[in-house]
């Protein structure tokens, strides 16, 4: 499934080629890449509660980004991104167990970008939907004196909404460099039918950004 998120990719890629010879959008292409802190929200069957442990991840992204109007910019493109967390469940008294997640997604984002001030370094909004599909995964259940694996018990497919602020600036020789702060909010339920609790994805990310625009 990973290939059809690439084919995809490459299917938006050439409509915006055509749109881009047809309207004269202006275009560039670049790569994204940052840091994650994420954890997986974890809502289990009370009385039980859930005590997060955030991990760092990293992310990648080759994109494409057009300026639609004159502060405002589309972007898409594929990529990779591992996300993962550390949870403490409490059971009961003296009753604790561990989830260990490790999740390694290949991704595909399509975001807009809104602009503010004609100054040289122009702050930004930014706001992205994202399709994830889990290539790799090692999640493990620490209980009862014994660790179990539990990779099948994960969907394959995750959808998340990302916002957050960030500059823009324009340097020598047709660049741009972006610098992004967002926050990533998972919207559906990872975990297989028939299990009773609920998990979604959620963190930060800082994000670094440099783009070779094509100048009409």
């Amino acid at each position: 499934m990973s290939k059809v998120i690439l084919t995809c990719s490459l299917l938006f890629l050439t409509l915006l080629g055509v749109l881009d010879q047809c309207m004269g959008f202006e275009y560039g292409l670049g790569v994204d890449t940052g840091l994650n802190y994420c954890r997986f929200k974890l809502e289990p069957s009370p009385p039980a509660y859930n005590e997060y442990k955030y991990r760092i991840t990293g992310s990648t992204y080759l994109n494409l980004r057009m300026e639609l109007f004159q502060n405002l910019e589309l972007e898409i493109g594929p990529g990779f991104i591992e996300k993962g967390s550390n949870n403490l469940l409490h059971i009961a008294p003296n009753w604790t167990e561990r989830l260990t997640f490790k999740l390694y997604y290949g991704s595909f984002q399509l975001g807009i970008t809104e602009k503010f001030f004609d100054i040289p370094v122009k702050p930004s909004i930014y706001g992205a939907f994202q399709i994830n599909y889990l290539f790799k995964s090692t999640v493990t259940h620490e209980g009862y004196g014994i660790t179990n694996s539990f990779d099948d018990s994960l969907k394959k497919w995750d959808f998340a909404l990302l916002f957050g602020v960030g500059v823009m600036m324009k340097t020598t020789g047709g660049l741009s460099l972006s610098i992004k702060g967002l926050y990533s909010m998972g919207i559906v339920d990872i975990m297989s039918e028939g299990m009773n609790e609920v998990f979604k994805n959620e963190g930060f990310q800082v994000i670094i950004g440099i783009h070779g625009w094509r100048i009409q």
